[in-house]
């Protein structure tokens, strides 16, 4: 028995797309066949349309074709600078281009730096991560001395042109308290520049008592039969940087409507896209900025909050002019309170 070949999603697409095109030159034809002038128009149209499609496909596509080649020329550039970071000696190449700004008794002694590997910049990952304003919000103090043991950030963007925006991040941790991997891996696989499809991570092996994104909570119950009471512990998650190596798969329209009613979560594959794309366009490029604290970003956070208060101050002057309006809008002469001839009756005021 010959099985049937399996449709790709390319195909499924062509498919729609032929079927769509046949449903408009249905309508045009049904809708239009007394008025052959207007049916020529919209004939013409639809084709204009058709080239306009194609042309925007092909713009894609060189767009994907001019992502991946410059994320390609991006990744060395990375390496170099986490290198020398980490204490790679420098080459006069490097920094022929400031002499102007080293000191005369600086530049004596410049020859003889270049010869010689320095140390690493302690906490350099550290310091510039916190320095993000959107990271900042993301460690929490007890993630700083892991953090610290943070020596080298790399990114591999993808080889493959038809999935141009999936990339990689590989973090390189020095031996430290809290856990036994040296390397992380965080795989992003996106459906588009800002959707993600999935992320996979190295699994983080904490070593015993020293994950920091679970803490313990004790809870007090009571037995209904004897009356007594035992206290037990429970291990939940907390929030911390390090939730990021986690895997993530975005859900699905269904599953996010079971879960509105529920407790908010602590994590989302939105949230992992967020830090994973801050790292690859701010940190990486800008790293020696951040750590110098002269970093310019816009504080999106701030500027919500500025916009919610405009808008909740306007909210409240509309109440109040409505109000207003309320107070001066004269009351209707009924028959209870008119007199004779229509007039609004007096009170008697007693002497």
């Amino acid at each position: 028995m010959t099985e049937k070949p399996i449709e790709t999603n390319d195909a499924l697409v062509a498919e729609e797309e032929d079927d769509h095109e046949k449903n408009i030159l249905k309508t045009i034809n049904e809708k239009y066949k007394d008025n052959l002038a207007i049916k020529l128009k919209l004939l013409a149209l639809f084709d204009y349309s058709k080239m306009e499609q194609e042309n925007s496909e092909k713009m894609s596509e060189e767009i994907d074709n001019l992502t991946l080649k410059y994320q390609k020329l991006f990744a060395p550039i990375v390496k170099k600078q986490n290198d020398v970071i980490n204490g790679r000696k420098l080459e006069e190449d490097e920094v022929k281009n400031y002499n102007e700004y080293l000191e005369s008794g600086e530049e004596a002694k410049k020859d003889e730096l270049l010869s010689k590997e320095y140390k690493n910049i302690d906490g350099y990952w550290l310091k510039v991560l916190k320095a993000n304003l959107g990271l900042k919000e993301e460690i929490k103090e007890y993630d700083e001395e892991p953090l610290k043991a943070l020596r080298r950030i790399e990114y591999f963007p993808s080889e493959n042109p038809e999935e141009p925006y999936n990339f990689s991040l590989k973090f390189h941790f020095a031996p430290n308290d809290y856990f036994e991997n040296d390397i992380l891996i965080k795989e992003f696989t996106m459906v588009d520049e800002r959707e993600a499809e999935k992320t996979e991570c190295t699994e983080i092996k904490w070593k015993e008592g020293k994950d920091i994104t679970k803490k313990s909570i004790k809870k007090k119950q009571k037995n209904k039969k004897t009356g007594q009471q035992r206290t037990t512990t429970k291990l939940v998650d907390q929030d911390s940087f390090f939730t990021f190596f986690r895997n993530m798969e975005a859900k699905d329209d269904e599953e996010e409507e079971d879960e509105e009613d529920e407790e908010e979560e602590l994590d989302s594959i939105d949230r992992h896209v967020e830090i994973g794309q801050t790292i690859v366009e701010e940190i990486l490029p800008y790293s020696n900025e951040y750590y110098l604290g002269v970093r310019k970003e816009t504080d999106f956070a701030f500027l919500k909050e500025q916009v919610d208060a405009e808008g909740a101050a306007e909210e409240d002057d509309d109440d109040e002019d409505e109000d207003d309006k309320k107070a001066k809008k004269p009351k209707k002469t009924t028959k209870e309170n008119a007199g004779a001839g229509g007039e609004p009756k007096q009170e008697c005021k007693q002497q």
